[in-house]
């Protein structure tokens, strides 16, 4: 059972921790250097960059919470029912129904 809960632990790691978010705050990132390009007061490549780096890294506190609920609701509707059968996380621990 201990492989079973480090399996779910890890896979649920690199989905919030790692995937899902950088994922997103790149895609923040493009579209905020799209949104830069187009606007004339914005012409300065390396103030353009800085711009862009505030707006990636001032986005994860906006982005984690929904990020971490919707990995936990992917992980109890995909992996967690299959692997380790019925049950729920209660205060950490894998409690079987």
């Amino acid at each position: 059972m201990q492989f079973k809960i480090a399996g779910d632990v890890f896979i649920w790691q690199m989905l919030a921790s790692v995937m899902i978010p950088g994922f997103t705050i790149n895609r923040i990132c493009h579209f905020s250097r799209i949104g830069l390009r187009s606007s004339s007061a914005f012409r300065n490549f390396k103030k353009n960059e800085l711009i862009i780096s505030s707006i990636g890294i001032g986005s994860i506190p906006l982005i984690i919470h929904p990020i971490d609920s919707a990995v936990d609701y992917l992980m109890d509707s995909t992996y967690r029912p299959f692997v380790l059968g019925k049950g729920r996380y209660v205060a950490g621990q894998w409690v079987p129904e």
